[in-house]
């Protein structure tokens, strides 16, 4: 059912090209409407909009998995840094005692 914000075309297609029109269309599991509108509005169009569905889920994952690993290494390498630290202040202690 058409909307208001939307026109009626009649359009004459080269069978070839409808035949591969309606076979994406299947395999995209849209109309042959759909199909031919989303390819029109390029990828900022409808489909556009179900990939960014589709893809943020797994960017914003992948970037929480990103930061939690970079955290756990930073806290590592502090860890390790303090203990060095540590360990040269008492080894600079026992020299001093030393003298």
């Amino acid at each position: 059912m058409a909307s208001k914000d939307t026109v009626n075309l009649i359009l004459r297609l080269p069978k070839p090209l409808h035949k591969r029109l309606k076979q994406q269309a299947r395999r995209n599991n849209v109309s042959l409407n759909t199909e031919m509108v989303n390819r029109l509005e390029g990828p900022r169009g409808a489909m556009g909009v179900v990939y960014k569905e589709l893809m943020e889920p797994l960017i914003n994952a992948t970037a929480r998995a990103a930061a939690e690993y970079a955290a756990k290494n930073v806290l590592e390498e502090f860890v390790e840094r303090f203990h060095e630290a540590e360990a040269t202040k008492k080894a600079q202690a026992q020299e001093v005692e030393k003298k």
